[in-house]
């Protein structure tokens, strides 16, 4: 359990066993926190990003799953992304805050990892 912030990226990884049938990672909202997008990424070579990743779901919500069947043994990289942002305004005084500022505070969410041999 943690909170992500607007356009910031969290990074994991899990230590994937030989053998493993699959995998499965879900991302999971808490309650009274469904209304924002976050991404969910996973790589075998290296950290996950939106532009790298060889599996992701950049479905709209929260709750996101992502099974790899038959992953490779060694280290799996996974990222978690907040896409919903606030917006600016230009005013007199500098740039003001608008929109989703509720994001500012970090959106809650969990991250579980299942490994089925």
């Amino acid at each position: 359990f943690t909170r992500i912030g607007d356009k910031q990226y969290h990074h994991f990884v899990i230590q994937v066993p030989k053998k493993t049938a699959s995998l499965e990672i879900q991302l999971t909202s808490c309650k009274g926190w469904t209304d924002y997008d976050l991404y969910l990424f996973a790589s075998e070579k290296e950290f996950a990003f939106n532009d790298n990743s060889k599996f992701h779901n950049i479905t709209k919500g929260v709750d996101k799953t992502i099974v790899i069947p038959h992953p490779k043994a060694g280290k799996l990289y996974v990222s978690v992304y907040c896409d919903t942002t606030v917006g600016t305004l230009d005013t007199e005084y500098g740039e003001q805050y608008t929109g989703r500022l509720d994001v500012l505070n970090g959106v809650p969410y969990t991250i579980k990892a299942t490994l089925h041999q």
